[in-house]
């Protein structure tokens, strides 16, 4: 092949190779299944760091419950939260209806984000 021709059966046979490889990726979606992958790279990664933090809870409860065994203030505490036990002589004060959230207690107060009467320790 002379050189003019060599580099135009080189052009066509490339040519030849993208349109070969672009009908492969438009007829098997390999953009969109692509997509699909990081998408659940990305849920694995957010299972994987839920599942560090269960672990990380799960080895705190069992210090805890370890430290049950030994420690008689700790079992103590643990019958009192549970049985909501008293002692002879002492007071306990439940607040019923008490707000779990600032936006619930911004309700109830009807303002929000109003600091003008905020507390401030001395």
């Amino acid at each position: 092949m002379s050189g003019w021709t060599g580099k135009l059966f080189y052009l066509l046979v490339t040519a030849l190779l993208f349109a070969a490889a672009y009908g492969y990726a438009k007829g098997r979606d390999l953009e969109a299944r692509y997509a699909g992958h990081l998408e659940d790279k990305a849920n694995v990664q957010a299972a994987e760091e839920t599942l560090e933090a269960v672990d990380h809870d799960l080895e705190r409860t069992r210090r805890k419950v370890a430290g049950l065994e030994d420690d008689p203030l700790e079992i103590e505490a643990t019958i009192r939260k549970i049985s909501r036990g008293v002692r002879d002589g002492e007071t306990v004060y439940t607040l019923d209806g008490f707000p779990d959230t600032v936006a619930e207690a911004e309700k109830l107060v009807g303002r929000t984000g109003d600091t003008s009467h905020t507390w401030e320790p001395n």
